[in-house]
């Protein structure tokens, strides 16, 4: 389940703040950059993972997506197939669709609408509301027959647009198509690709409904309802899972909320498409007795405010829950929280980290396995043998499919355990205060800047750390940059290491966030 609650990072630095989001690629930022190679340890065997953050002066916190729907077996097609003081969000996830999965919208219909809205909305908006409806398996339930027989069940249960218009305030809305049996053509859920085990719904319903926003505001909401609650609570944690885990390219996982009084179980997640332009997708799930919700919302350059989707959401919840069997929405409250464990837990996943060219990139991960990485330079020890952790491993992650990339550009990520939160700090501030103090030792490196962070990890812990850009000389006039951060909460340290370029090198608050989200991922548990 999904850990407590935490915001954005408190940040001090010594070095002027990159203004760069985290959820936008972009370029060196002026107070760095390196010659390009590889992370010497990088391997190439890719992998999963987890956890988000995002930075914010003077305030302390967390964050935290996988898109469309799935396919009936046996069944007609009836669902879609699936610089310091500067507030970021972390963006993640999107696979064969989030702008396939709501841009598959583009072949539900001929005829494309000039000014339409993100996934292929404009699409979308010329299809003609259909009435067909899903043929209901055997075993469905006697609350779901009933209200198959009796239309208690029914499209009209589904977000409207005056409630849209109400929550959101964007101008226009409209309902724009409204499914019953939904084609393969159909768009989905971001980050709903891929799930496996999925029971089938007895019956589904998924509705679009766009606006006139400058920012393209869109809402794509699906209803599944199962035989049982028993099937519905499977359903909704798969659902979870691949929200949680969300890896679609190119997703970044942004933030995610706990909802709360809403349904019986509910949770959010936003995640960014670092495109061109960058489009932030906020999802809420919600299970309401043999029903679950997905409620996708779509916005261009910044995110919905996930209250007022959950807002616009209610309603929905609140007609489902006669005929689901399930809790009415109370005073529905969204709450930002960590984002949730993925199955590699306690390191970064691939959707934490950022792309630096928009549209281009895709991170692959490695087993995790032995220490191997040997450093910037400045850690004045071997990160390999270094006395005093009870346990070191190392994950390393390879970027590719970004032509701008340099061959081999990667991260590698080592986590120190120790036998004690005392044996932990008293390691990080060696490591760090040795890092701070690389130019006084040599004479070869250039501290050319440094940040620290705090941030709150699963149960509250408390994650703080510092990242660097350090410039090593190599002979001559020639040098090497390289980006590193150390972390520590509880009984863990967390060190990171990329070597970048003067042309293509991670903005400075994304090499931040990343770190403190390295930094809270260490802490999950669950």
């Amino acid at each position: 389940m999904p850990p407590t609650d935490s915001a954005d990072p408190q940040v001090a630095d010594a070095a002027s703040p990159s203004q760069a989001s985290l959820a936008e690629p972009g370029p060196a930022q002026p107070d760095g950059g390196v010659p390009a190679t590889a992370v010497g340890s990088i391997s190439h065997r890719p992998h999963l993972a987890d956890e988000a953050v995002s930075s914010r002066p003077g305030i302390t916190g967390s964050e935290s997506a996988r898109s469309r729907g799935h396919e009936s077996p046996g069944s007609t097609p009836a669902h879609a197939e699936p610089a310091p003081g500067h507030h970021d969000e972390l963006v993640a996830g999107r696979r064969h669709s989030r702008r396939r999965g709501m841009k598959v919208v583009a072949a539900v219909a001929a005829v494309a609408v000039a000014g339409g809205v993100f996934w292929g909305v404009r699409e979308l908006t010329q299809s003609p509301t259909t009435s067909s409806t899903v043929t209901a398996s055997a075993s469905g339930s006697p609350a779901l027959s009933s209200a198959k027989t009796s239309g208690a069940l029914t499209s009209e249960m589904m977000i409207t647009a005056d409630e849209a218009t109400r929550s959101l305030g964007a101008q226009g809305w409209r309902a724009a198509e409204t499914l019953e049996t939904i084609p393969a053509t159909a768009p989905g859920i971001t980050c709903m690709s891929n799930r496996q085990g999925l029971p089938n719904p007895v019956i589904t319903r998924q509705r679009g409904l766009v606006s006139t926003s400058a920012s393209q505001t869109a809402l794509l909401q699906r209803i599944d309802a199962y035989a049982d609650e028993a099937s519905a609570k499977k359903a909704y944690a798969i659902d979870f899972a691949a929200l949680a885990a969300c890896n679609d390219v190119p997703a970044f996982l942004s933030s995610a909320d706990a909802i709360t009084q809403a349904a019986d179980e509910s949770f959010s997640v936003t995640v960014a498409f670092q495109d061109n332009p960058l489009q932030y997708h906020t999802v809420i799930i919600a299970r309401t007795g043999v029903s679950v919700t997905m409620v996708d919302g779509a916005n261009n350059a910044s995110k919905l405010d996930t209250q007022k989707l959950l807002d616009a959401t209610a309603p929905t919840l609140g007609r489902l829950a006669t005929a689901s069997r399930g809790t009415a929405p109370a005073t529905p409250k969204a709450q930002v929280t960590a984002i949730p464990a993925t199955p590699v837990l306690g390191w970064l996943a691939e959707s934490d980290l950022p792309r630096l060219t928009a549209g281009q990139g895709r991170w692959n991960a490695t087993e995790v396995a032995k220490v191997t990485s040997v450093g910037s330079g400045c850690e004045n020890l071997t990160l390999a043998t270094a006395a005093g952790p009870s346990k070191r491993e190392q994950r390393s992650y390879l970027l590719s499919q970004d032509d701008a990339a340099p061959d081999q550009f990667g991260i590698d990520e080592v986590q120190y355990t120790f036998a004690d939160p005392a044996g932990a700090t008293a390691f990080a501030t060696k490591l760090t205060g040795n890092i701070d103090g690389c130019a006084k030792r040599g004479g070869t490196a250039t501290i050319k800047s440094s940040r620290t962070f705090t941030i709150t990890g699963q149960d509250r812990a408390k994650v703080s750390g510092k990242v660097w850009l350090v410039e090593q000389k190599t002979g001559g006039n020639a040098t090497v940059l390289f980006r590193v951060g150390v972390s520590s909460a509880n009984d863990r340290v967390t060190y990171t290491l990329s070597k970048v370029a003067p042309s293509y090198d991670y903005p400075a608050d994304s090499w931040l966030q990343l770190n403190a989200r390295a930094g809270q991922r260490s802490t999950l548990t669950k």
